[in-house]
């Protein structure tokens, strides 16, 4: 007769399998020597993880507060994407794309609150508050990168969590996000044209060999090959919203409800991100509507495979 189950003892047991599969996915075993004989065997840990900020320039149009939940999708699959790639992103934070407080582009909250804060300031009080415009998709991003050297995180309207600058000084990398659902702004110029400018401007270097648009805190900066723009726009089709319904109802499960609340978009941010590259810089242009689909995860982990080899030197 079969003895009782001691349950005790089943639990260690399996608390140890666990414990053993975790190290083994953690390490790696391989021949001392590496003649493939029975040398003594060396554990090689695995490297520790590059460490970057992050920053999300989002568009807080009005209907972006019926989007709150999908853009906090698409930026959280990045970041686990970057974790799963041993790329840690160690401070984030949410700035409004084309809003201002007059001359000011504040940074909003912390990544982490994407969501809240697409809400909170895409509609009533917070969209009052951001009552300045800048004139295309980029202006911001060139205003506010040359202050993040004091720039404070905003806990209310009109109200800076303290004197001290927000980010600190740069580690391994920075990733910026642009993150919209509507029509590109390219400005005055034909959006071929702005696209170059502003990859010219993002990938401009200072006498150190730093990005020109990017002053943080310390007295280091970041080269242009350590910083990764991910620019997530819709498809870009034109004028056409139902070339843009047909764009993203190609993609499988995708939300289709959130059609509603985007707009088809000219050739701009793709351009954008290809003109980077050739700069020498690095950017990666997501289909937003891809990355809400089934194919969401496989594109996200390609953005951050680019991260993960800008930030390492690769």
């Amino acid at each position: 007769m079969r003895e009782p189950i001691d349950r005790s003892r089943m639990l260690r047991i399996a608390a140890s399998f666990t414990l053993l599969l975790s190290t083994i996915a953690c390490t790696v075993i391989r021949d001392g020597d590496d003649d493939g004989g029975d040398g003594p065997p060396v554990v090689v840990e695995p490297p520790p993880p590059a460490i970057v900020d992050l920053l999300v320039m989002v568009d807080l149009d009005p209907s972006a507060t019926n989007l709150a939940a999908a853009h906090a999708e698409v930026v959280g699959s990045l970041v686990r994407e970057l974790s799963g790639a041993g790329v840690e992103v160690r401070r984030s934070a949410v700035a409004p794309l084309h809003e201002r407080v007059g001359s000011t582009v504040p940074l909003l909250g912390s990544g982490d609150e994407l969501g809240t804060l697409v809400q909170r300031y895409s509609t009533g009080d917070g969209a009052a508050f951001l009552s300045d415009v800048g004139e295309d998709d980029y202006a911001s991003l060139l205003t506010l990168g040359r202050t993040l050297a004091d720039a404070p995180l905003y806990v209310s309207e009109g109200a800076p969590e303290n004197g001290q600058a927000y980010f600190e000084p740069p580690e391994d990398g920075w990733v910026v996000v642009v993150l919209g659902a509507l029509a590109a702004r390219c400005g005055s110029a034909p959006c071929d044209a702005a696209a170059i400018e502003v990859a010219s401007a993002l990938t401009a270097t200072d006498d150190a060999g730093d990005a020109a648009w990017l002053d943080l805190p310390g007295s280091a900066g970041v080269p242009p090959s350590r910083i990764v723009h991910v620019l997530i726009t819709p498809p870009e089709v034109g004028d056409s919203h139902a070339a843009l319904a047909d764009a993203c109802r190609a993609r499988p499960n995708f939300p289709t409800a959130l059609l509603d609340f985007m707009a088809p978009s000219p050739p701009f941010h793709s351009q954008v991100a290809e003109a980077i590259v050739e700069a020498g810089g690095r950017a990666r242009w997501l289909d937003y509507c891809a990355a809400l689909s089934s194919e969401g995860e496989a594109i996200s982990a390609g953005a951050a495979a680019t991260i993960a080899t800008a930030v390492r030197g690769g």
